[in-house]
């Protein structure tokens, strides 16, 4: 009898597994339709694999390395908070750099890209996984739903813009210019005029280094990674507010609400304005979420979370005003409820 339970409870396991799986494959299917969909098939393609080989893949890495995943729970949370420790690594590393006049050549970029690869599969090689446990332990019934209403959201700000060199506004071009300016003198700031750039260089240098590595225009990279980040900032927002009121169901809520309320923003600015803007929140929900966790967590974690708090500030002067006033009303909070536990 007891034999016959246990029978019975592999195969729902396996059963959930495959659903699962299935849910999964058709879900990168329809990422991948909606980045090679005609025009710009082969633009597009190329600006989201070196986003991901640029940002993602070290963020991995690094939130292992440092622990800080152990401030995430599951798998999308980990990808949320990998992609800001990734790409804070390369804003606050181009920007030490520069500010010391050492130039960035794209070899020297390919060559860190490879080595964050290799550091992954070793990572991956030593835990010895099973295919049935990275699959039962990460892809839950969570991480379905949120993926699927990425690509709802992902397709509605992508394909409209399709075909478009960059969005006709202010924010767009200039933003555009200064990273075209920054691949041209090898990343260093020194003799790009004052009056092309209202932003801190933070958003000109993720355009820049996924143009050069991408070979694709500054235009048009910087029309797709504003989208993209059009696209993560409810998940962003959502993540944040799954930690601070411990709820699972507010992060769907307001994934889906904030994803349509933002639809006239993105219409307002022509699908790509406010680059810097757009970025800035991203990163602004994140490190209020990093913040919020890393209170009572070791010197190592508090570090990286830092890092991530002062690239945001590289990437909009808003959010330095911003995170400290709404910080200091989360360290209040979390103290308040840890005193009453």
């Amino acid at each position: 009898m007891k034999s016959k339970y246990n029978c019975k409870k592999i195969f729902i396991s396996y059963k959930k597994i495959l659903t699962n799986l299935n849910l999964l494959i058709l879900n990168i299917i329809a990422t991948l339709f909606i980045i090679i969909l005609p025009p710009n098939t082969i633009e597009y393609l190329k600006i989201f694999s070196v986003f991901i080989l640029l940002f993602l893949l070290p963020g991995i890495v690094l939130l292992k390395v440092t622990k800080v995943n152990n401030l995430a729970n599951n798998l999308i949370d980990k990808l949320l908070l990998s992609l800001p420790v990734g790409l804070s690594f390369w804003i606050l590393s181009v920007f030490t750099l520069t500010y010391l006049n050492i130039r960035i050549y794209l070899a020297e970029i390919i060559i860190i890209i490879i080595l964050f690869t290799i550091l992954l599969i070793v990572n991956f090689h030593n835990k010895k996984l099973s295919f049935k446990n990275l699959i039962d332990h990460n892809i839950d019934t969570r991480f379905i739903i949120l993926y699927s209403i990425f690509n709802i959201i992902f397709f509605i700000n992508i394909i409209p813009t399709k075909g478009l060199i960059s969005a006709p506004l202010h924010d767009p071009a200039q933003n555009s210019v200064v990273a075209y300016q920054l691949i041209r003198n090898d990343f260093l700031y020194e003799g790009i005029p004052y009056y092309t750039s209202h932003y801190p260089p933070g958003a000109a240098y993720i355009v820049g280094l996924v143009s050069i590595s991408s070979g694709i225009n500054t235009a048009t990279t910087n029309l797709v990674i504003t989208n993209i980040f059009h696209t993560l900032v409810p998940f962003s927002f959502g993540l944040l507010l799954k930690t601070l009121f411990k709820n699972k169901n507010i992060e769907y809520f307001s994934n889906i609400i904030l994803s349509f309320i933002s639809m006239y923003t993105l219409m307002l600015y022509s699908k790509a304005g406010k680059n810097s803007q757009i970025i800035a929140y991203f990163f602004l929900f994140i490190s209020w979420t990093l913040f919020h966790n890393s209170i009572y967590k070791n010197l190592l974690i508090k570090f990286i979370v830092a890092l991530v708090i002062a690239a945001s500030f590289l990437i909009h002067y808003n959010n330095f005003p911003i995170f400290i006033i709404i910080s200091f009303i989360i360290f209040i909070n979390r103290l308040i409820n840890e005193k009453k536990t």
